[in-house]
């Protein structure tokens, strides 16, 4: 049973794709890039396929913001991260205040992530910079 196990691992690791079991520390860390300003995401493993995501933005001194929250990512590390909009107004004029959450799709492929904003987080870092872009982990 260990070697077929071991075998497992190590096809795995010659074909560029690391098992669920052999991922330790899961999609935990520090990424950052660039995108609608410089970008930095933060992901710390809660419990099983739960993180605490906590991602930040700044574009020289024009703008600057962060969100947070839990997200679910699945095993081919996509998820998203939905946050509530505190300035939420269903009866507002302005299209993002209708928004009840910001949302943020994530993508994870190796050490890269994608991440794009969806509607409702404008409140979040204003209109300079979003949370769009490509980060690498560090």
């Amino acid at each position: 049973m260990r070697r077929l196990l071991l075998g497992a691992c190590v096809l795995g690791v010659v074909s560029g794709h690391v098992p669920a079991l052999a991922q330790q520390g899961g999609y935990a860390g520090e990424y950052i890039g660039q995108g609608e300003g410089e970008l930095t995401a933060r992901l710390r493993r809660l419990a099983g396929d739960r993180y605490q995501v906590d991602l930040t933005t700044t574009d020289a001194g024009r703008c600057a913001g962060g969100v947070g929250g839990e997200a679910v990512l699945s095993s081919d590390g996509r998820g998203v991260l939905r946050t509530e909009n505190q300035a939420y107004d269903p009866n507002a004029r302005t299209a993002w205040l209708r928004e009840r959450y910001c949302t943020v799709s994530i993508g994870i492929d190796g050490r890269r992530m994608r991440i794009a904003e969806g509607d409702g987080c404008l409140g979040f870092h204003g209109a300079a910079c979003g949370f769009t872009g490509e980060l690498q982990r560090r």
